[in-house]
């Protein structure tokens, strides 16, 4: 088992090494395999880094759409649960007007 220093000193390369850092940042990712090896094949550093940096990029955007129609969603069923209560209330309303009229009240 690694030491903490070693696991530091390891994290150390990473950050100062531009490849390791595209590396790593693209197998953090959920990306596609495909779109990992493109990076990981990639051999101009800068252009490694751009590949690496979009794949975050991607998943941010698939999050901020996720949530985004998610609270649609929500909204929607809650609008429908207005009407549902309202339509139900306005039905037992005349229920117990038919009711009372029935009653003689």
């Amino acid at each position: 088992m690694e030491s903490l220093a070693q696991i530091i000193e390891a994290g150390k390369r990473v950050i100062d090494d531009p490849t390791h850092l595209a590396d790593f940042g693209a197998a953090l990712t959920s990306g596609e395999s495909h779109q990992i090896q493109a990076v990981l094949e990639c051999p101009d550093i800068p252009e490694r880094l751009i590949l690496a940096l979009e794949l975050p990029k991607k998943e941010l955007a698939i999050v901020t759409l996720q949530k985004k129609l998610g609270k649609e969603v929500e909204e929607k069923f809650a609008k429908m649960q207005r009407k549902y209560n309202f339509i139900t209330r306005g039905t037992e309303n005349n229920k117990e007007r038919t009711r009372n009229i029935s009653n003689g009240v």
